[in-house]
């Protein structure tokens, strides 16, 4: 998130452009709109961006279906709007700052009309503080004749972390509530996440070398997994690997799975095993069903783990209801 924001802010400010590839849940999004929202020229509420010019934002949703007219009719857009303060002598001095927000650009990409094309001079950095900015954000990799005339960010993949995965679910449950941070079950619960997407991605790997070994008529038994994986056939037939929807669930849903869990949690007034299951399933089924082989792997069998640690989690919610008691008692 930090170094989203901040090479946003960068980009913005100098009207260099950016191209942001990162898998869904990683914040593309949400900094785009904090940096929007931050950046209101003298009507900031920090002090900082109070220097900086206001932006005025011009979104645009790439999709499968975009030709190159509408790209050509997005910047003249983003153009008229800075054209129209150029006239005004209040804003002389300080001219607001027009952003394009190109979003999905991957999927843009995938059009039969090759609109991104249009992008190669509209991206080329004229080095002008007058200009209009440009932010591209795609949940999938880009051709480099693009991504070579803009500043890029790869976003890693949380996914593969579990120690940053423990990292940001503790600090969700933290601005929920004080009292459960670092609590065992969380790192439970963020631990099942991390394990059923290993486990998805190497589904999907043996269902692809399954073609593959299909493909070549037989694998030298001599030859390791790894090597196979480097191999051109095997990556195109992998990438093309549709019926194993491993990013079908993304970290946004790990985030309202803990976020709904601590929530209910934190208000539970009475203390019983099957309740507390009960919400760890809800919560479960709410964002983690929607696909054929529903979730049974790995999350369901943590419950039993959870139940270990749940007494810690007990005497926890019982001194902060017995707070509450004693203060209303004193009022």
């Amino acid at each position: 998130m930090k170094e989203n924001l901040f090479l946003m802010f960068v980009a913005v400010s100098t009207q260099i452009p950016l191209i942001i590839v990162g898998k869904p849940g990683t914040g593309k999004s949400l900094s785009s709109q904090l940096i929007y929202n931050a950046m209101r020229g003298e009507y900031s509420k920090d002090k900082f961006f109070r220097q900086f010019p206001q932006i005025m934002m011009t979104y645009f949703q790439g999709a499968e279906s975009t030709n190159p007219d509408d790209i050509e009719k997005l910047f003249e857009i983003a153009e008229n709007k800075l054209n129209y303060y150029k006239d005004k002598e209040e804003y002389k001095n300080k001219m607001p700052i027009s952003m394009i927000l190109f979003d999905e650009l991957g999927l843009a990409e995938k059009s039969e009309s090759n609109p991104l094309k249009v992008l190669h001079s509209k991206l080329e950095y004229s080095g002008s503080k007058e200009g209009v900015s440009f932010i591209g954000i795609s949940n999938y990799s880009l051709d480099a004749a693009k991504v070579n005339r803009a500043m890029s960010l790869s976003v890693p993949n949380l996914e593969d972390k579990i120690d940053q995965l423990n990292s940001t679910t503790n600090s969700i449950v933290e601005s929920i509530s004080e009292e459960l941070k670092d609590n065992k079950i969380f790192e439970i619960l963020s631990r099942a996440y991390y394990e059923y997407k290993q486990k998805l991605k190497s589904i999907k790997e043996l269902v692809a070398l399954k073609q593959y070994n299909e493909l070549v008529g037989g694998i030298d038994r001599n030859a390791l997994f790894n090597e196979i994986k480097m191999k051109k056939e095997y990556k195109r037939i992998l990438r093309k690997e549709k019926k194993i929807k491993e990013d079908f669930h993304s970290n946004r849903d790990l985030y309202q799975y803990i976020r709904g869990i601590a929530s209910r949690v934190a208000k539970l007034g009475s203390f019983d095993d099957a309740e507390v299951k009960s919400i760890i399933n809800n919560c479960i089924e709410r964002n983690f069903g929607g696909i054929e082989y529903e979730i049974d792997i790995d999350l369901n069998l943590k419950l039993n783990e959870i139940k270990k640690n749940i007494d810690s989690l007990y005497e926890i919610l019982k001194e902060k209801i017995e707070e509450k008691k004693k203060d209303k008692k004193t009022n």
